[in-house]
């Protein structure tokens, strides 16, 4: 009969500090349009609490649309950090290895094989947060102000807004060409 196999159990050692949080792993490749990009402003803007790291082959060209959108002053990416190799295993994953590959000969084997990436933390500006913000205030007040009829000293207490009856119906004419 065979024996069992017994698993390495991890060591029952208390870590100095442990933190719990999501992030998002942005390579090249996911933002190739203008649209690529505000989609992930937005993401940015709507999920505060999240890190957004952009990974970037060291020695290749940086993006060109997180460039100027930084340039603009949208984006800021004010932390760069090295020796980051792409996860053997993992698509979308990257693991830190020290110089030299580390202690593991699976570290040094993936050091090897290369390249290196940058890790670089992407965060919104505090002018681009105020832009967004003012600008979800402004829809935030066209969707609340949506009453056609006004009880205002109009024809015998009762009035029509021309201009939102006008709105309205756009809307909905817009929306029911999209049905169709």
């Amino acid at each position: 009969m065979k024996k069992k196999e017994r698993l390495p159990v991890f060591p029952n050692i208390i870590p100095d500090k442990m933190e719990i949080g999501e992030f998002h792993v942005i390579e090249a490749a996911d933002i190739q349009t203008a649209n690529d990009l505000n989609e992930l402003i937005l993401l940015m803007f709507n999920h505060p609490e999240r890190s957004f790291y952009y990974f970037g082959n060291k020695d290749g060209s940086p993006n060109k649309l997180l460039q100027n959108s930084k340039c603009r002053g949208e984006i800021l990416m004010n932390v760069a950090e090295f020796f980051y190799y792409k996860h053997p295993n993992n698509d979308h994953d990257y693991i830190k290895i020290q110089r030299g590959g580390g202690q593991s000969d699976w570290g040094k084997e993936v050091v090897k094989k290369g390249p290196m990436f940058v890790r670089i933390k992407l965060e919104l500006s505090e002018k681009k947060k105020r832009e967004l913000e003012v600008y979800q205030k402004i829809e935030i007040g066209k969707s609340v102000d949506t009453n056609l009829i006004e009880l205002k000293p109009n024809f015998y207490g009762i009035g029509i807004d021309l201009f939102k009856m006008v709105r309205k119906i756009r809307n909905w004419l817009s929306k029911r060409r999209n049905i169709k």
